[in-house]
């Protein structure tokens, strides 16, 4: 079994991030602190996922380039254990997942976060409730 960059890093008691700059999401993607980006990515990604994509990224609007301490940044999501002493297993699975399905990247020691989300792709809009796929803003195809 292939131990990712990303595990190893989500380890360390400090992280760091910085804005994955995506031209090609900027042109028809969503800010991934807005709340179309809740509507539209949660249900492929998740709750915990979105939660931490979101927090991730209204932090980075401050500044490109951030240092958490990753127990304090998952407490500050409520994704710690009740000792407060380790981020909860919800954080330490919902990066793995972010990075699955491309909203993280790790170049090194740095998890790169989307500020920025491509549209949500046709295999996805197909899979939405019936209410959110009728008022998606990206087209289906048959």
């Amino acid at each position: 079994m292939t131990i990712s960059p990303l595990s190893e890093l989500l380890k360390a008691t400090t992280l760091e991030f910085t804005i994955w700059h995506d031209p090609v999401a900027a042109v028809d993607g969503i800010p991934a602190d807005s709340d179309d980006a809740l509507v539209w990515w949660t249900p492929t990604l998740g709750p915990t996922a979105v939660l931490c994509l979101h927090r991730l990224s209204r932090y980075l609007t401050t500044s490109p380039s951030m240092s958490f301490d990753t127990v304090e940044l998952a407490g500050a999501m409520g994704l710690v254990q009740k000792d407060r002493l380790a981020a909860s297993e919800g954080f330490t699975r919902a990066m793995p997942r972010l990075e699955m399905f491309g909203m993280i990247r790790t170049i090194g020691n740095t998890i790169h976060v989307r500020t920025i989300l491509p549209p949500l792709p046709q295999r996805f809009i197909r899979q939405l409730p019936t209410n959110l796929r009728d008022a998606c803003p990206w087209t289906v195809t048959k």
